[in-house]
């Protein structure tokens, strides 16, 4: 690997430092996004004593030498992606964290409106979505099934022990065996 950092035809030259060709690496080999604390992990779980301030810097470095993305897709994170070769947008799961990249003819559709109709030159569309993965609406849809199965089986449970209750007003008749409950 070369000794200076592609830096995209400024002048200056860019130090391709170990730490900064590992960083770089590491941010190829990663599938999607990823946050500097993550690569931080990633760098030291190969044996490099890499602080997590170098791990900002380089990034910040990256990101203004256009080898790499910044997001921040939450109100507390920033991501990063090696810079892709289409536009695409992202989804973020709130359930597990992860980001989801989606392309859309529809943004695009929306810039050409905002021109025609406002004449306002986009330069950038930024979009992202907050909401469920598949995985985590299903995990969530088969908790809630357990639990409403759960509570219907304590239901039918305290109506066999001589609890009666009035369904339509949820209001429950004194059995011999239990004191009644009630608000206080």
């Amino acid at each position: 690997m070369r000794n200076v950092l592609d830096n995209g035809g400024d002048s200056r030259r860019i130090l391709a430092t170990p730490q900064r060709r590992l960083l770089l690496e590491l941010l190829r080999q990663t599938p999607g996004h990823i946050d500097a604390r993550d690569l931080y992990h990633l760098a030291n779980a190969r044996g490099w004593r890499v602080s997590l301030a170098t791990v900002y810097r380089t990034l910040d470095l990256f990101r203004r030498l256009g080898l790499v993305e910044e997001r921040r897709l939450d109100r507390t994170r920033c991501y990063y992606e090696i810079r892709p070769e289409s536009d695409h947008y992202h989804m973020i799961c709130q359930g597990c964290g992860k980001v989801f990249d989606f392309q859309s003819p529809l943004v695009a559709q929306l810039v050409g409106e905002v021109r025609e109709n406002l004449g306002f030159e986009v330069r950038k569309a930024v979009l992202y979505l907050e909401g469920m993965c598949p995985e985590c609406t299903r995990d969530r849809d088969n908790r809630c099934l357990g639990e409403c199965m759960e509570d219907r089986r304590s239901r039918e449970i305290g109506r066999s022990d001589g609890d009666s209750r009035s369904w339509a007003t949820g209001a429950t008749q004194e059995s011999k065996h239990r004191p009644q409950r009630g608000l206080s």
